[in-house]
């Protein structure tokens, strides 16, 4: 092998590893994002607790932590408002859906392959519960379903108290914005 061919060879190994760098810190970059949001978030919370208001995680969110949902895998903070921004940093509650503290379907929503992967693992009967500034409020899980991502009943307002998490179905899925929902229907206790 000549000196040029080595060199070449040198060049071109370097920049085929630099490029598998890349695209390694990419995906973790999600996963990384979302996990330290969490923290941010669980810190606003404490903060809206103690001095009873709505608490930023950081200076520029449209949004405010409204609660605390404890699953029985995890623990996760809630933002206010579905938004795919909002969403990039953890559950949100859908804002035309009904308050923790009031009667009717709150609905909450979460990605797959991250704050909401651990719903793969609930079962029905499993426990579920919400911390929020007026109180705490408990949840059995009663549903567990598949459904098409336009339908809209299970968001619907509901006589009955009841949690709704929703997330895209299938878990490990690599499809952006798949045509089916994985949906998780709770009542309270």
């Amino acid at each position: 092998m000549t000196v040029k061919a080595a060199k070449g060879f040198l060049v071109g190994s370097t920049a085929v590893l630099l490029l598998g760098i890349g695209f390694i810190a990419c995906a973790n970059y999600i996963q990384a994002k979302a996990w330290l949001a969490q923290y941010l978030i669980e810190q606003a919370w404490q903060q809206s607790v103690e001095t009873n208001s709505q608490v930023k995680p950081w200076p520029w969110a449209d949004t405010f932590v409204v609660g605390e949902l404890q699953l029985p895998q995890q623990n996760l903070m809630i933002l206010e408002g579905e938004s795919l921004r909002n969403l990039a940093f953890g559950p949100t509650r859908m804002s035309s859906s009904a308050k923790f503290e009031q009667f009717g379907n709150t609905v909450i929503y979460g990605h797959r392959d991250t704050h909401f992967a651990s719903l793969e693992e609930v079962k029905l009967g499993d426990r579920i519960q919400v911390k929020h500034k007026n109180g705490v409020r408990n949840y059995v899980i009663n549903s567990i379903e598949v459904v098409n991502a336009f339908d809209s009943y299970v968001t619907a307002p509901s006589q009955d108290t009841m949690l709704t998490l929703i997330t895209c179905y299938p878990f490990g899925g690599i499809e952006v914005n798949p045509d089916q929902r994985f949906v998780v229907k709770a009542l309270a206790i």
